[in-house]
């Protein structure tokens, strides 16, 4: 059973990279969250009617726990720091100009204008801030930074430091 439960959680895994290509593909690189939730989603769907009746409730639930902490997992290393950290985009900006490129180019592409600007339109893109007359305001929906954030402001409180009350 344990072999089925483990197997289970990767082959889901590895349908949910498949699915999460397909649906960025069709939605674009501007709303990845969507396409990440939509493949997740997606991909539950596909593996309750694939995995659910060939094991115990019990089995099928830690499966899928599985699987979703290995999708969690695979999001943060994969795509978190991929589409996240500057040091791996001028990795990649100097290896696809063929190992190479000159200063002056990279300040072109990667000054703070340039930078402040791709993200906010991530920020925009994944329905984190909407942008209305000249100015950025937070949407009124559920946010993981509203809620780190709020963390971080209890434990603040709770530590009594000044910045964040």
């Amino acid at each position: 059973m344990d072999f089925l439960i483990l197997s289970s959680a990767v082959v889901s895994l590895f349908i949910f990279v498949v699915v999460k290509i397909t649906v960025l593909r069709f939605l674009g690189g501007k709303k990845i969250i969507i396409g990440l939730i939509y493949a997740y989603f997606l991909t539950s769907l596909i593996n309750f009617f694939v995995f659910f009746f060939q094991m115990t409730i019990v089995f099928y639930i830690i499966s899928f726990l599985l699987y979703s902490l290995m999708a969690i997992i695979y999001v943060w290393l994969v795509l978190g720091i991929a589409t996240t950290s500057l040091r791996i985009q001028l990795l990649v900006t100097i290896h696809e100009l063929g190992g190479r490129i000159a200063y002056k180019k990279l300040l072109e592409r990667y000054n703070k204008r340039v930078i402040i600007e791709n993200r906010l339109q991530r920020l925009v893109g994944a329905g984190e801030i909407q942008y209305s007359k000249g100015y950025y305001y937070y949407n009124n929906t559920f946010s993981y930074f509203k809620l780190h954030m709020l963390l971080i402001k209890l434990m603040a409180k709770l530590y009594k430091v000044p910045r964040y009350r």
